[in-house]
Formats: structure tokens, sequence, C-alpha cells
């Protein structure tokens, strides 16, 4: 019984990792697929973990600029009931069609109380990012 439920669990496992999120857009044209989408997530999930904060960035377009942002995520001091160790943080580009922009994580992260990503758009182009922090 448990080999059953373990051999279900890794073939879930397989599948929802192979198959792009709902707000990706993909190209099939030649011979590789390319993602539109410009998400990225570091850490890892936890089962423990509890949502700490969930922050939209945007920056409107500007002709023939790049738009770059630095996102500080430092918790106030009793914000929280205490200070919580970031677990995992996912950025999700709102633009699902290709003009959106980059998220690099630059300071901080998991396994700290703090992060500083910096978003970066396309020339031309502006950004709308999700930002979650989980953390235990």
């Amino acid at each position: 019984m448990f080999l059953l439920k373990y051999a279900t669990f890794l073939i879930v496992s397989v599948i929802v990792d192979t198959v792009a999120p709902a707000s990706c857009i993909s190209r099939a044209g030649s011979d590789t697929e390319e993602e539109l989408c410009h998400n990225i997530t570091w850490g890892a999930y936890s089962p423990r973990a509890v949502h700490l904060s969930r922050h939209v960035v945007a920056e409107k377009a500007k002709t023939m600029r790049v738009i770059s942002k630095d996102f500080s995520y430092r918790p106030k001091p009793g914000e929280l009931a205490y200070e919580r160790t970031i677990t995992q943080i996912i950025v999700t580009d709102n633009y699902s069609n290709g003009n959106g922009g980059y998220a690099t994580l630059k300071d901080g992260g998991p396994s700290t109380y703090f992060a500083l990503i910096h978003l970066k758009s396309q020339r031309g182009h502006g950004f709308n990012f999700t930002i979650d922090f989980y953390g235990q």
C-alpha cells in the first residue's frame, strides 16, 4: 500500500513539474518551445511555511528606455508576531506575452529574514510583478 502511494506521488510530481504554469504562454513553432513569461522561484516549499506577504510592483513603459528598480523586503519590528526566516520567494511576471521584465535576487533571500530583488524591464516596455514571500 505504501509503495502504491509513493509511486502515485512520484508520477503526479513529475507531471506537475513538466507542465508549464497556466499564466505562461508557450510558442510551439519549431522544435523548441519558448516560454514567454519570466516567473522565478528562489527557495523550496516547506509544509510548515506560512505566507508572509504579497507585493505587486509595477512600472509603466517609457519610450526606448529600460526601467529598473530595487525592491526591498524587510519586515518592520512588530509587523510579524516574531521574526520569521524566508523559505521561499515566488516572483510572478504578470505580463504573460513575453514583454515583461526580469527579476534578480541581489541580497538576502531564503534562509534570511530580508530580501533585495532587482527588477528590470525590457527596452520600451514596463513591468508588473507579484512577489510572494513564504517563511517559517
